[in-house]
């Protein structure tokens, strides 16, 4: 029984693999689940399970955790290696019908920073050891890879004490010059009080936040860089810069509203819009990029973000960049198809520039 219940957890892993998704959900009575992209799809040709083969899956992951955990766990996270497959973590929480399992891949190769076609003002954000960076864009735009390859570099030439929270965890880390931690973090728990959150970042220089929600991250992210961490951020967003700036203030209840955007003013050293562009065949990425100084930091204060994207089109020469600069440099060159462009424009300016248009009609 035991060499079966691990043969077939490792098979459903293993699929997980072959489909390239991005998590695999395990129900009682339902079908796997995996989500590919932005697409939920259910694994037709695999039986629903019960609460009992759940549940073998949780004593499992249990018995060969190298951290004690009680049972019954209500909601417990788990590293797990398979024998085909590599290495996964498995968050497990326990629901009216019994366990509830999501599985995602765990990545043991971390991209070289250098790899990833980045501006040479982005790569050399990674020497600046305070304040704060942010990562914005779309879902699978490579923001996690982007973040991971930062701490990856921090790790291997700074002696720092990092600590990185992810959701799902998706890149483990060695520890090099640096000690990196990547604990399991219950975002109640930190919402709720400042404890537990002190607690994680205790000694830590360095702290990378990925795959939370926008207000968590930023909560997160103004709390660390203002305690004087170094803190690389990703966060979700459509839209680009100075529309993700507003977002991620507005989303502050109205009595914190002021409080952090002082701090993110203070504390912000750079924010970039990554995506990706492909034709098919190729992929590209391209940036939008905002360096903080005392006139952008006043237009965050003064909330004047309709000021922030001329300003950093007149700033090319220090390095920022408009999306429109990005993609007319990818045009000049021509890196990626004319098709790809002109949906990317079209889509940029069907949100930007024609919803402010209709504001004024």
């Amino acid at each position: 029984m035991k060499i079966k219940r691990i043969d077939y957890f490792d098979s459903l892993c293993s699929l997980l693999k072959e489909r390239r998704g991005s998590m695999l959900y395990l129900a009682p009575d339902a079908s796997p689940y995996i989500r590919i992209g932005n697409t939920l799809s259910r694994v037709d040709t695999i039986a629903p399970l019960n609460g009992k083969m759940t549940m073998d899956f949780v004593n499992l992951l249990i018995n060969r955790s190298t951290v004690k955990v009680e049972k019954p766990v209500m909601e417990s996270r788990f590293n797990y290696e398979s024998k085909e497959a590599g290495n996964f973590g498995v968050l497990a929480t326990r629901g009216h019908n019994g366990y509830m399992l999501s599985i995602s891949p765990v990545y043991v190769e971390i991209p070289e920073i250098n790899s990833l076609d980045l501006p040479d003002i982005i790569t050399d954000l990674a020497h600046i050891q305070s304040g704060l960076i942010l990562v914005i864009g779309k879902n699978n735009a490579g923001k996690s890879t982007t973040v991971a390859s930062f701490v990856d570099f921090i790790n291997k030439n700074y002696n720092k004490r990092i600590v990185v929270m992810e959701e799902p965890p998706q890149y483990l880390h060695k520890d090099w010059l640096s000690i990196v931690k990547q604990p399991f973090v219950r975002m109640s728990d930190i919402l709720h009080t400042t404890i537990a959150f002190d607690k994680t970042i205790r000694d830590a220089s360095v702290l990378a936040i990925d795959g939370f929600p926008m207000y968590e991250t930023m909560r997160l992210a103004l709390l660390a860089s203002g305690k004087g961490l170094w803190v690389i951020a990703s966060v979700g967003s459509n839209g680009g810069v100075s529309e993700s700036l507003r977002l991620m203030l507005e989303c502050f209840p109205e009595n914190d509203r002021k409080e952090a955007k002082q701090t993110l003013s203070t504390t912000l050293k750079a924010m970039f819009w990554q995506t990706l562009l492909s034709d098919g065949t190729a992929v590209m990425p391209v940036f939008e990029i905002l360096l903080n100084d005392p006139i952008i930091s006043a237009m965050i204060i003064n909330e004047k973000y309709h000021l922030l994207r001329p300003t950093m089109a007149a700033g090319s020469r220090r390095g920022m960049k408009t999306i429109t600069q990005a993609l007319a440099e990818v045009t000049d060159k021509g890196l990626i198809g004319k098709g790809a462009l002109e949906k990317f424009r079209d889509d940029t300016y069907s949100y930007y520039v024609n919803t402010v248009k209709e504001a004024y009609y």
